[in-house]
Order: structure tokens, then C-alpha cells, then sequence
């Protein structure tokens, strides 16, 4: 599939999957991956991947966006699974990575992370989380849901529901709590110290 708006002439992967209303900005994401499962990303229903957005993606590399998400410019870097749920916003120059340097096919160490089955997510990302402008999301992180993640942040390990994180190495510095929201099921957030 060919991008009808998209300046690179250059078809999709044959393996992304991209839900209803998505909007995607370039197949130009896409010059790094090399995923060979059946589906290497999926963007779900009403997700935008801005100009930026980057999956530089292994042989068992994946990355599952839910619904509602904004995708403002991160850069994927992974040969195991990423799993991200509904309304998340992740910013600009975001990294989310298993593996300390990119995926290369010429790297003579090209496979798949010590340690981490293949079926098996190696960083989750739950609903309603924000992560800040140039924060670092590192192999077997856990948020739950509606974590906010300071810019600059560096994560790695369990990040409870409602938490704001900032620092390298990301601490605690407050909580949010889920509210009454316009939407059914949102999750309004106030600074609680």
C-alpha cells in the first residue's frame, strides 16, 4: 500500500497494519525496519504518526499502538515487542528501545535481546500515559495506565498507575488521579504531592 499524500514514493511494508483513521505521515518511518513478523506495527483506529516517527525495527521486532494515540515523533528501536494502549501521547525525539544502539542487519550480534521471548512484550505502555518531549523508555519497562513520563526522563523497570516519573534514572514526584472527564472512561489529571 502507497500513501497517496506521501512525498516518498515508496510502498508500506506489506506487514503494517493501519486501522481506520489512522494518519501516518511518510513510509519514510519505515527505512530502518526490518521486521519479518506477520504484523511488524499496528496502529490502531484514529492514531497519527507525525513526520518524525521512526521504527527501526528487527527481524522479531513489533510495535502495537491502541486507539486514539499520537505518535509526535518518536523513534522505535526494538527487535521484540512493543505494546502501547489507547490515548496515549508520546512526544518528540521519545525513544522507546530493547537494545541499546539501533538494529542493523550488518551488526555481526543481529539478533534478539538476551533474555526476552519472542511472544513477549518487551516494554509496556498503558492507557492514557504521556511521555515528555525527548524522555528514554528502556527494554522491560511497565507503565500503567495514565503515567506521565517528565521530558528527559530516562525509565526502566515498574512505573505504578497515576505516577509522575522524571530524572534519569526516573523517580516518582507525584500522582494523578483518574477523574470525571468529558468522555466516558477519561481520565482527567491533577498533580497530587
Amino acid at each position: 500500500m502507497k500513501l497517496e499524500h506521501d512525498w516518498l514514493d515508496q510502498e508500506l511494508p506489506p506487514n503494517v497494519v493501519l486501522d481506520y483513521y489512522v494518519f501516518l505521515h511518510s513510509a519514510y518511518a519505515f527505512l530502518h525496519y526490518r521486521s519479518t513478523r506477520p504484523v511488524g506495527v499496528r496502529l490502531g483506529a484514529h492514531t497519527a504518526a507525525y513526520e518524525t516517527t521512526m521504527f527501526d525495527l528487527g527481524p522479531f521486532g513489533a510495535v502495537e499502538v491502541g486507539r486514539y494515540g499520537l505518535l509526535n515523533g518518536p523513534h522505535f528501536i526494538a527487535d521484540s515487542r512493543i505494546v502501547i494502549g489507547d490515548f496515549a501521547y508520546i512526544s518528540y525525539e521519545a525513544y522507546i528501545s530493547d537494545r541499546p544502539a539501533p538494529v542493523s542487519p550488518t551488526d555481526p550480534g543481529f539478533s534478539r535481546p538476551q533474555g526476552v521471548d519472542v511472544g513477549d512484550p518487551s516494554v509496556v505502555i498503558g492507557d492514557d500515559c504521556w511521555l515528555g518531549f525527548r524522555s528514554v523508555v528502556l527494554g522491560g519497562t511497565r507503565l500503567g495506565d495514565g503515567v506521565i513520563v517528565g521530558a528527559g526522563s530516562v525509565v526502566r523497570g515498574e512505573v505504578a498507575p497515576y505516577t509522575v516519573v522524571a530524572g534519569n534514572p526516573a523517580v516518582p514526584i507525584g500522582t494523578v488521579r483518574p477523574g470525571e472527564g468529558p468522555r466516558p472512561g477519561s481520565k482527567p489529571f491533577r498533580i497530587r504531592r
